[in-house]
């Protein structure tokens, strides 16, 4: 006698694109400036350029609440911050910014309480 089976399948994590925009979506419906940074670069001849006027570990998304800089850095779940990340979130910090590394919308909200 053959056995059936079952396949459980497991929820992959949602793209950081697909976070990214659930985060826009939330940002302009709470109305608060905000907007995305290209941070890879342009497409030149086939492969991306870095581009010159961005600094390395830039936050995906800046906006500004109640006169704060917000950096917020998109990620999809399991994945890390690179070391330019990391010491872009310390500059934030330091100079008085919010840094969110956001894993969901759910951590947008929670940090900035609305």
């Amino acid at each position: 006698m053959k056995l059936s089976y079952t396949k459980y399948s497991v929820k992959k994590a949602d793209l950081e694109s697909v976070i990214q925009r659930q985060i826009l979506d939330y940002l302009k419906l709470k109305d608060i400036f905000h907007f995305r940074v290209n941070t890879m670069g342009v497409m030149r001849q086939g492969r991306y350029c870095p581009s010159p006027t961005i600094r390395k570990g830039t936050a995906d998304i800046i906006a500004i609440l109640e006169g704060r800089f917000v950096a917020i850095e998109v990620k999809r779940l399991g994945a890390k911050q690179t070391a330019d990340q990391a010491k872009f979130q310390t500059d934030v910090e330091t100079s008085g910014g919010i840094y969110i590394l956001a894993y969901s919308v759910n951590d947008v909200r929670a940090t900035l309480g609305l």
